[in-house]
C-alpha cells in the first residue's frame, strides 16, 4: 500500500503522524514541558492509544517535535542569499538561528536537551543541535579563511549564546524585543573580534 493510500479503518497513516506531530508541537509551544499524550490526541482528533502506534512514548513524540523544528530552521537558513560576503553569511546565519529560536523557545530547548529514543551514550551536544551548529562553523570559517581551526569553538560559542537566549526568553528575565537587540550586538562584537585576531 502507497503511504498515502488510506488504511482499512479510513485512516490515512501519513496524515495522522502530521496531524500528531503538529498538535505536540502546537502544544509544547503553548504548554512546554507539560506535554500531555492526552491533549495531544484530542487536538489531533485521534484516540490515546493511537499515538503509540507512531511513537514509542512522550519523550519519543518530543524528540520528533525538536527534530522538525532544526530541520525547519536548516530550511530558513537554506534561503539566505547566495553570493553575499562572508561577514553578512555569518551575521544572518546568526540571526537566522536567534530569531528562529526565539520564535520558539521551548522546541528550541527541546533540540538541546533530548536524544534519539534509539541512542545509546548522550554526546556532548544533541544530535540535532549538531546539525544548527554547522552552517555556523561554515559561516565562521569563511570569514576566518585561514583560521579553520578555532571556527569549530567560535560557532559553539555563539550557537550557546542563542541557548542563552531562549532560556532568558522561557524564564521570563526579559523580553524578546530586548533579547533581538541582545542579539544584533553579540554578533556585531564577534565580527569586531573576528577582524581584530
Amino acid at each position: 500500500m502507497a503511504p498515502d493510500e488510506p488504511t482499512l479503518s479510513g485512516r490515512n497513516p501519513v496524515r495522522t503522524r502530521a496531524a500528531i506531530l503538529a498538535a505536540a508541537r502546537d502544544l509544547v509551544l503553548d504548554a512546554g514541558q507539560r506535554l500531555s499524550i492526552r491533549h495531544v490526541a484530542e487536538l489531533a482528533g485521534v484516540t490515546h492509544g493511537t499515538i503509540y502506534l507512531y511513537f514509542r512514548d512522550k519523550d519519543d513524540l518530543l524528540y520528533q517535535v525538536a527534530e522538525s523544528t532544526a530541520h525547519e530552521i536548516v530550511a530558513r537558513l537554506r534561503r539566505l542569499p547566495r553570493g553575499i560576503g562572508a561577514d553578512e553569511q555569518l551575521r544572518q546565519t546568526f540571526l537566522v538561528l536567534s530569531n528562529a529560536a526565539l520564535d520558539a523557545p521551548d522546541a528550541f530547548h527541546f533540540i538541546f536537551t533530548l536524544r534519539p529514543a534509539r541512542a545509546t551514550a548522550a554526546p556532548a551536544m544533541s544530535p540535532l543541535a549538531a546539525v544548527l551548529e554547522a552552517p555556523l562553523v561554515d559561516a565562521v570559517a569563511a570569514v576566518l579563511a585561514d583560521g579553520d581551526d578555532i571556527a569549530p569553538a567560535i560557532a559553539r560559542a555563539l550557537l550557546l549564546s542563542i541557548v542563552g537566549f531562549v532560556e532568558a526568553e522561557r524564564a521570563g528575565i526579559t523580553t524578546r524585543s530586548e533579547l533581538q537587540a541582545i542579539a544584533d550586538q553579540t554578533i556585531v562584537l564577534i565580527m569586531a573580534g573576528l577582524r581584530v585576531s
